[in-house]
Parts: C-alpha cells; structure tokens; sequence
C-alpha cells in the first residue's frame, strides 16, 4: 500500500509540473479586464422614451455615444473624472435604467 501511495504522488507531482505552467502562460495571455474610464452601458426599461433617456442622460452628465438598436443598450461617455462605479450608481438609482454595467477593456490574445 504505502507503494501505491508513492507512485500517485509521484503522478500527482508529474501532472502538476506539467499543469502548471501552462496555467501561468494563460494566465499572462488573458485579456485585460480593466474598464474603460470613459463609459459605461445603460439598458433602459422598455417603453421609456427618447425624451426621458436623454433627461437621465444629460442629468448624470452624460453623452449617448452610440445606441446598439437591436438590443437596445446605450453606449454612455462619461466626462473627466466621473468613475464607472459612480455614474453606474447613478444611472441604476433611477426606475427607468433597467441595468447599467463598466465597459469592460479587452485585448486580443497573443497568439505563438
């Protein structure tokens, strides 16, 4: 038994020396995950209209970038020195936003 016990660990061992440094080369070539400094995306109930999104908007001191028409999510600009964090809060503090999120940075991965 106590054979056995020595050949699993020295699988285990194997299998980590292995292992492992191929999770450290993803983990290097993974994207950044930071967000964007600048904006953040809002989704606004449906129904709500133009007029009442760009009151929100304007309010929070916003600018609507771009709208993605086929789900409805607006791409906000947010002006220097406003974090992501806070204009989410901002934005979810009002009944119409249905969710507001970071824009999150992304990088391809290398590729060898």
């Amino acid at each position: 038994m106590g054979k056995d016990i020595c050949i699993a660990a020295l699988v285990l061992i194997a299998a980590m020396i292995i292992i492992l440094p191929e999770a450290d080369a993803l983990s290097r070539k993974s994207p950044d995950r930071s967000f964007l400094p600048d904006r953040i995306l809002v989704k606004f109930h449906e129904g709500v209209g133009p007029e009442v999104i760009a009151r929100i908007v304007e309010s929070e001191n916003g600018t609507v970038i771009r709208i993605f028409t086929s789900t409805g999510v607006y791409l906000i600009g947010l002006n220097e020195g406003v974090s992501p964090a806070n204009a989410v809060k901002e934005f979810i503090s009002h009944k119409e936003v249905e969710y507001a999120e970071p824009v999150v940075r992304s990088t391809p991965l290398e590729s060898k």
